[in-house]
């Protein structure tokens, strides 16, 4: 029973719970939580010295470092949507006429493909 009560008190110096949060982000915060006070365990159990703030904060000073070091460049044309893609729409694109409503005489929009073809 003392490792259940050694990790609720070290869970209790640095909770993330608020009241504010939906129950789905606390369990995940809950989980994470966790998992650091764990490795805080294993850490001390090596032979570390420092605080348990201290641990927090080098874990998430690592995790924004690692980040920041990504030297991966992201292609130009990654973002761009290509509209006119008819090659896709072989087979699968059908015309279908909107019917007229009490509030809308016409329909709101058009098919992409279809604008673009005059079709």
């Amino acid at each position: 029973m003392c490792g259940i009560d050694r990790i609720d008190q070290l869970l209790s110096y640095y909770s993330p719970l608020w009241k504010s949060l939906k129950w789905d982000r606390k369990i995940i915060l809950q989980h994470l939580d966790i998992a650091v006070s764990n490795s805080y365990i294993l850490y001390t159990k090596v032979g570390g010295k420092q605080p348990q703030n201290w641990f927090r904060n080098e874990i998430i000073r690592s995790l924004i470092s690692s980040r920041e070091r990504k030297d991966t460049p992201v292609p130009s044309n990654y973002f761009i949507y290509h509209k006119s893609d008819v090659s896709r729409m072989e087979g699968q694109h059908y015309m279908d006429t909107i019917p007229a409503t009490s509030t809308k005489a016409t329909p709101t929009r058009q098919c992409a493909v279809c604008n673009s073809h005059q079709i």
